[in-house]
């Protein structure tokens, strides 16, 4: 059985452990309103008389379950996506300078650029 379940947690000790994990400040109004969401969601329950917080059997069954997913099925998922080569854009955009610099060094652009728009 683990601590946090017969002590809970509060709102000051899990905004501590979000903003490292976001990397950033996490006020505490951001915190009460995700314990709001998570206790009426089920998946938290307010220990009567404090300020602490516990999971339900839902919510472990829930911390569990996105845990094994987060673990073992999304990263062979996500590893093709992020091993792949950037697009090469330089050819494109070689021809959108060209193009460009053509229309505008023409005298009369006018006519140019509704040739462009019919074809």
């Amino acid at each position: 059985m683990a601590l946090n379940t017969v002590i809970g947690v509060t709102n000051k000790s899990l905004r501590s452990s979000v903003s490292q994990l976001f990397g950033g400040p996490y006020s505490a109004t951001q915190m009460t309103y995700a314990l709001r969401k998570l206790r009426l969601k089920g998946l938290i329950t307010r220990i009567p008389h404090t300020n602490s917080y516990t999971l339900t059997s839902e919510g472990i069954r829930f911390a569990i379950t996105y845990t094994k997913l987060g673990q073992r099925i999304l990263p062979p998922f996500l590893q093709p996506i992020n091993s792949r080569p950037p697009p090469d854009y330089s050819a494109h955009s070689t021809r959108l300078i060209t193009m460009s610099a053509t229309i505008s060094n023409t005298q009369n652009s006018k006519p140019l650029l509704e040739n462009l728009a019919q074809n």
